[in-house]
């Protein structure tokens, strides 16, 4: 059995957590590899590319923490070099059309201001009420800086003091739903189309609004030129570049335990990889279960798993290319079936996201537009089952699906030639990521999760880190990010290094 070289951290998983994580640890002087179960990086943040020319992203609409001038770009600035992306900041956050009612959610405030009042001039008070939080919450910004695991006793206290006036603000807001506080509107259209910011997440936490249109506003959450394609190519470049090895095709079979200390991975080729330290940013619940063989304990995701805790939906994703430009789009679209659309055994889908990808976007040819089109489901299972049962009636049902998306985007947008047509299902998001309930993001930011820190280690096991999304909900680029420095910070700490020092 062959025994490759010594590292001084194996990281499971190259999404966004692991490229991060690698990142971090190589600025800090240590040797990593990142071991990859795919033939494609980037996880469930992952764009396919057909034709050589398609590019159809399965990820990044936005980035908070694109620019300065939000708090979030001095920890992505660490891992993202942003001189080699060019990002675009649209208008319009999403443009709703439900119900015969067109709802723009514009980024500029005073411009949502008028939009919502014109919908509902009777909502002055509860409208004026959203702006101006959403307009409080810019001033703020998100800590990262020091992981609360080695603060000592007095950084708390003085984290508490310099942070109070934020605390106090977050602790209201975050325990109210967006379904909740879209209550207060009187007018039942605008409470409906409020909803449906988020399409298909009333459950979250109404701070997640606020921080989303926030960002928005101070043009701090664009969108890279290229999408995932691009954006994984420069933290790849960059990973690479500070010495980090990148191992694709490297799918792990366990984590390695001598004395209840990590010491490196065997892969399912039978090869071993030794290393000092494991961090796993895979799935939480394939590392508990496979990794570690159920052999030890982390109480807070058993916890949210036996209590079937919200996950962010699977999603089907039906991309078209079509053989036309259409003028001037809204980044995102959020617009009615006009009959329910039969998605999972018994659910039931009313409407479908899209994104628009014109030339500019990176993602599309020259005369051509792409329409990215996401469903949210729930019902993950019947995907993955009728795959693995019937391939044949699986592609039916995955065409039956993109026939009522065709008919609805050509009523919507007018007739066009298709140039091309790619289909993704919960199914697929599985394969790629082997996430719990293919969830693209893991954990939703409920009222009860937003924000909530997750233990970064497993009881008894010494020399063992959990990073990537399923250790902050609600995941994404900068969630991922967070963890990752974090989990450096610690290490660093643990071995006496100064945390970015190289």
């Amino acid at each position: 059995m062959e025994t490759m070289n010594q590292y001084d951290i194996a990281i499971i998983g190259g999404g966004f957590g692991g490229i991060t994580q690698g990142i971090f640890l190589q600025k800090c002087g240590y040797k990593t590899v990142i071991l990859e179960r795919t033939g494609l990086p980037g996880g469930v943040a992952t764009a396919w590319r057909r034709k050589g020319e398609y590019i159809f992203d399965g990820a990044t609409n936005w980035i908070a923490g694109s620019a300065p001038s939000a708090n979030l770009y001095f920890l992505l600035k660490d891992v993202i070099d942003f001189d080699k992306l060019t990002m675009i900041d649209p208008d319009e956050f999403i443009q709703i059309e439900h119900k015969g009612e067109i709802f723009t959610l514009y980024n500029d405030l005073d411009k949502l201001r008028q939009e919502m009042l014109r919908i509902a001039p009777e909502d002055t008070k509860h409208v004026n009420t959203f702006i101006e939080t959403v307009r409080t919450t810019t001033t703020f910004g998100i800590p990262f800086e020091t992981p609360p695991e080695i603060m000592t006793i007095g950084q708390k206290l003085r984290f508490v003091k310099e942070n109070f006036p934020f605390i106090r603000f977050y602790a209201k807001w975050k325990k109210i739903s967006i379904g909740e506080f879209s209550k207060g509107f009187k007018n039942e259209t605008l409470r409906e189309l409020f909803t449906l910011i988020f399409p298909h997440h009333p459950f979250f936490s109404i701070y997640a609004v606020f921080t989303t249109i926030a960002w928005m506003s101070v043009k701090s959450g664009g969108y890279p030129v290229g999408g995932s394609e691009k954006l994984l190519q420069v933290m790849i470049d960059s990973y690479t570049s500070l010495g980090g090895e990148f191992r694709l095709r490297a799918e792990v079979d366990t984590i390695q335990v001598e004395q209840r200390t990590a010491t490196g991975v065997k892969l399912t080729n039978g090869e071993q990889v030794s290393a000092a330290r494991v961090i796993s940013t895979a799935d939480g619940k394939l590392t508990m279960e496979q990794f570690l063989g159920g052999k030890y304990r982390h109480p807070e995701l058993q916890r949210l798993i036996e209590n079937d805790a919200k996950t962010y939906p699977g999603l089907i994703q039906i991309s078209f290319v079509a053989n036309k430009l259409f003028g001037h789009l809204s980044h995102k679209l959020n617009i009615d079936f006009e009959t329910p659309l039969k998605v999972g055994t018994i659910e039931k889908s009313n409407d479908m996201m899209i994104r628009t990808c014109p030339p500019e976007s990176g993602l599309s040819p020259e005369g051509t537009t792409t329409f990215v089109i996401h469903i949210r489901v729930e019902d993950t299972e019947y995907w993955k089952i009728l795959r693995e049962l019937n391939r044949d009636l699986y592609k039916q049902e995955k065409e039956r699906v993109a026939e009522a998306m065709r008919v609805t985007l050509k009523k919507r947008f007018g007739d066009f030639e298709e140039l091309y047509v790619d289909t993704a299902t919960p199914a697929t998001y599985e394969r790629y990521s082997k996430a719990y309930k293919a969830s693209y993001q893991g954990w939703a930011p409920t009222p009860q999760l937003i924000g909530k820190n997750l233990k970064k280690t497993f009881k008894g096991l010494k020399k063992f880190f959990i990073g990537g999304q399923w250790v902050w909900p609600a995941g994404g680029i900068p969630g991922v990010a967070r963890v990752s420095r974090h989990i450096a910070q610690i290490i660093c700490k643990e071995d006496g290094r100064e945390f970015l020092k190289k």
